[in-house]
């Protein structure tokens, strides 16, 4: 009798871990597809500003990534990998877009918010996950 209590609450066990496991990457999956939604939608928008941004401050950024998007307003994730530096100095850091109307240019809003960064302290995420990688790009290894 005891072991199938044993056997019935470890079956219970796995089911429950099974099911959390699927709603995590189900809410994760949904986090990517509103964040490549709103990228497809809405970098053409913000990439004059960020490329000018890279420019003036000798960025070499890998992708971005629109995270939220109004008419006036933006988050934008950006990846760079800092040339001058060899090894791993690259890092992720959000940016806050806005302007004054749909004709005005983009402007910061507040300063650049490190992220996370291979070298130096910063050591924090983003929801959904993105690092030196992006998740999404076409791939030539075929």
């Amino acid at each position: 009798m005891k072991t199938q209590q044993a056997m019935r609450f470890f079956m219970i066990a796995v089911c429950v871990c099974l099911v959390s496991y699927g709603g995590y990457l189900l809410i994760r999956d949904h986090a990517y597809a509103r964040v490549e939604r709103l990228t497809q939608s809405y970098a053409h928008e913000v990439e004059p500003f960020i490329e000018e941004f890279a420019q003036d401050y000798d960025l070499n950024i890998v992708y971005f990534k629109v995270f939220e998007y109004e008419a006036v307003r933006a988050k934008v994730f950006v990846v760079d990998k800092q040339a001058p530096y060899e090894g791993n100095n690259a890092g992720g850091a959000f940016m806050y877009l806005e302007r004054r109307d749909l004709d005005s240019a983009w402007e910061l809003a507040k300063p650049v918010e490190v992220v996370w960064a291979l070298s130096g302290s910063a050591d924090g995420r983003t929801w959904p996950p993105y690092g030196l990688t992006d998740p999404f790009a076409e791939r030539d290894d075929r």
